[in-house]
């Protein structure tokens, strides 16, 4: 799922096409006042799990069709006949930046191998004078083994950061570059500050020189109840600002899922929490104050979800600034790709009176 500007994209990957066959599909929503409206739905004839991954900024739209596991990958651009293919799994994640400098696309393939390693690696693509996208040459990739290597990944002017699970009782890790002259150098390896946090970096989200990590396996509240990592820019350092616990949090909850930001709110999703019904999932917002202090503003949860509906398996949020003010209501958006008709999925909307 990703929202900009009124306009929300929704993948659904198992969809099925015109042809009614399961190859992935994107739907498109713009917004009219107090509703949503289908603007679009888009298909591939030869993608694979195409909308696994979305990425949108203004006018700019990328779909990721990652494949089977040892599939090779594409990424769409807003009309689907248009694909660019690199890497295995190509697709898995994205991030797309238009924020200066030209708009650029990171994509990761989950699976890439290089040197008969499977390393993962994230792939950039930018715009040419031709007005195409095309791939920019440059790979990013961790500097160890790795098959998790862009499980996640965020993109915000000349910052990268991409998640590196961890395996074998090896705790996870985001990796942090720095872009200079047209070259990703490595800047940073962030860690958890506590052991055995393997899915440290499973969710990423980067806004005005802050990177929010989800660790959804932490154990604070019992097994996989999950946390959450706020690191902030310090001169030519990243350090830990704050780590969420929700108060309330319980074994198997897996908050730190999916995490999303806008100015001084965080918004962090719990799909497995059991909310109004078991595992149907909850979102807790945060809040920063002028103290660098995270509140709790509030726990979303559906009143006519379904029991293992998931929601918060995907987060998003709207603008917190208007007109150069502080909103005083905000929008958040969260998916359940098990809720709604038969299971098919649903996203909530909700709107939450801010503190």
């Amino acid at each position: 799922m990703a929202f900009d500007d009124g306009r929300l994209v929704i993948g659904a990957s198992q969809g099925a096409g015109d042809d009614h066959i399961c190859r992935g599909t994107v739907h498109i929503y713009k917004r009219h006042c107090d509703r949503w409206e289908l603007e679009a739905r888009l298909s591939a004839v030869d993608g694979h799990k195409f909308g696994a991954s979305v990425a949108l900024a203004g006018e700019f739209l990328a779909v990721g069709a990652p494949g089977s596991d040892l599939g090779a990958g594409a990424v769409f651009w807003a009309a689907p006949d248009d694909c660019a293919t690199a890497g295995s799994g190509l697709g898995h994640a994205l991030a797309l930046d238009d924020s200066g400098g030209g708009p650029r696309l990171i994509a990761s393939g989950l699976y890439a191998s290089f040197d008969a390693q499977w390393t993962g690696a994230a792939f950039e693509f930018v715009k040419n004078s031709s007005d195409q996208w095309r791939f920019s040459n440059d790979v990013i990739m961790a500097k160890e083994k790795s098959r998790v290597f862009g499980f996640s990944i965020a993109v915000e002017h000349d910052v990268f950061v991409a998640g590196n699970l961890g395996f074998n009782g090896c705790p996870g890790s985001a990796i942090v570059y720095e872009q200079r002259e047209g070259v990703w150098w490595f800047k940073a390896r962030l860690y958890p500050t506590n052991d055995g946090e393997s899915d440290f970096g499973r969710a990423l989200a980067i806004w005005q020189g802050r990177i929010g990590i989800g660790s959804p396996d932490a154990r604070d509240n019992g097994p996989e109840s999950g946390a959450a990592y706020i690191f902030a820019k310090d001169g030519p350092w990243w350090v830990l600002e704050r780590r969420l616990v929700p108060p309330d949090g319980q074994t198997g909850d897996r908050f730190g899922t999916t995490v999303a930001w806008r100015s001084f709110v965080t918004a962090i999703g719990a799909p497995y929490a059991d909310g109004v019904y078991r595992d149907s999932g909850e979102v807790y917002l945060f809040s920063r104050n002028d103290d660098l202090h995270h509140e709790q503003q509030a726990i979303l949860s559906s009143s006519s979800g379904e029991a293992h509906a998931h929601l918060g398996i995907s987060v998003g949020l709207e603008p917190t600034w208007v007109d150069g003010a502080p909103v005083e209501t905000i929008g958040c958006l969260a998916g359940a790709p098990h809720d709604g008709f038969g299971a098919t999925g649903a996203v909530h909307h909700f709107e939450v009176v801010l503190e």
